[in-house]
């Protein structure tokens, strides 16, 4: 049976891509907070208000991390498209590193409230959404044919 693109299961590609999209994901989750932060003069960047469930409440800072949180979810999307490469990859990938991102922090501040859990929930749903579009468009361009 002959098919379009031959995919062979790769361990080692794998898990390269899970740790790339990983990096990836707190590289640019710390370069959001960086920038909202710079820009509002608020505190500097630390590891609770990427960690810690009390840095998404309803207060100034909290709101500050809740935007780098979006905007963190637009920037994986894109990501995707370059580590991934493909559509129905999205959700995996998307839900494995927001999978490890929550055990991470529930280790490192335990159970989280109820608004953490909306606003990380609604981060996967954009990231999923567009980086399957972003895939998916990326995908559909034509193939040029050389030597015609």
């Amino acid at each position: 049976m002959s098919k379009f693109q031959h995919s062979q299961f790769d361990p080692l590609l794998l898990v390269a891509q899970m740790i790339a999209m990983q990096s990836i994901f707190y590289f640019t989750f710390g370069l959001w907070l960086t920038l909202v932060t710079f820009f509002t003069n608020q505190l500097d960047v630390t590891l609770p208000m990427i960690f810690a469930s009390h840095s998404m409440d309803r207060s100034e800072l909290g709101w500050f991390t809740i935007t780098a949180s979006f905007c963190n979810a637009f920037s994986s999307a894109v990501a995707l498209r370059y580590v991934v490469a493909r559509g129905k990859l999205c959700l995996d990938f998307t839900c494995t590193m927001y999978g490890f991102h929550l055990l991470i922090s529930l280790w490192y501040d335990g159970w989280h409230p109820l608004f953490w859990w909306i606003i990380n929930i609604i981060c996967v749903v954009i990231t999923v959404v567009l980086g399957e579009y972003i895939c998916m468009q990326h995908e559909l361009q034509d193939i040029p044919i050389v030597g015609k």
